[in-house]
């Protein structure tokens, strides 16, 4: 097969999360070019989830962020119930509850920790953004807002 971005052809291909020029969600490419792709985990060496915003994170990268902060879920969790408006909570409950792996505590910190790393930012970064704008748009699909 060949290479998108080098046209190469090669045995050893990538799926990159990347918009193509003929619109196309995902790029082929071979290693080499995924290797240099911002879409692409050097530290895990696997090409990153993608978005409908055309953002990408890691999926090992978010599992090692989420576990990294695990011991705060309940006090994060906690902080948005005092912070957020009534709808936006059950907005962000009705997503945690939907059938993820783990508790919901867990599964809002996994939220936070996915745009964390889709946006460049911290935990806490996005977490301060969520209850300033006391709305969990930015980590919550469209489709679950009601």
């Amino acid at each position: 097969m060949t290479c998108e971005l080098c046209h190469r052809e090669t045995n050893h291909l990538v799926i990159l999360p990347l918009k193509g020029a003929d619109g196309n969600l995902n790029t082929i490419a071979c290693l080499h070019c995924a290797e240099q792709s911002p879409a692409y985990c050097q530290k895990h060496r696997i090409p990153h989830l993608g978005f409908l915003d055309q953002s990408t994170a890691c999926i090992k990268c978010i599992d090692e962020l989420v576990e990294s902060k695990k011991a705060e879920a309940t006090a994060i969790l906690e902080l948005l119930k005092k912070n957020l408006p009534k709808k936006e909570l059950q907005n962000l409950l009705t997503w945690a509850d939907h059938p993820l792996v783990g508790p919901r505590e867990t599964c809002v910190l996994r939220f936070l920790a996915t745009k964390a790393l889709r946006s460049g930012k911290t935990i806490d970064d996005v977490l301060r953004q969520v209850i300033e704008e006391k709305s969990v748009e930015s980590i919550v699909p469209h489709y679950f807002i009601g």
